[in-house]
């Protein structure tokens, strides 16, 4: 079903995604990369997980 943002709806979604792309530009530097690692797996079994349902 597609959906419509409002103008503000639209501009809370691009805060948003640049919040989390600093995130995940700056995990690595501060969890180090064994800890980004193991989350990415469990992320990649949720996303598995996810496409079964």
């Amino acid at each position: 079903m597609p959906v419509a943002l409002t103008d503000e709806g639209r501009a809370r979604h691009d805060e948003r995604r640049r919040a989390l792309t600093e995130a995940l530009h700056t995990a690595p530097a501060r969890l180090g990369a064994p800890a980004v690692d193991s989350a990415a797996e469990v992320l990649d079994h949720l996303s598995a997980v996810h496409d079964r349902l």
